[in-house]
């Protein structure tokens, strides 16, 4: 491979990440969306923490691990 094809590679796996990142938000956007409708006036923030932390309680400790390669692969962000 050339160092122009290396570069044109990194350019696209960079292109590839910022658009995987947009599609994650869009995904938590359009669960919130759908949690705020369930919930109406009962949604809060603290009401997803918690959620979140009863979710992260009672999973298995392989989904833990899973999760937090994830995390470390993406670099923090999930």
């Amino acid at each position: 491979m050339t160092e122009n094809q290396l570069v044109w590679l990194d350019q696209r796996i960079q292109l590839l990440k910022k658009r995987k990142e947009k599609i994650y938000t869009q995904i938590a956007l359009a669960y919130l969306k759908e949690t705020e409708k369930i919930f109406g006036k009962a949604f809060s923030l603290e009401l997803i923490l918690e959620m979140l932390d009863h979710l992260w309680t009672f999973s298995s400790e392989i989904q833990k691990d899973e999760w937090k390669r994830t995390k470390d692969k993406e670099g923090g962000k999930i």
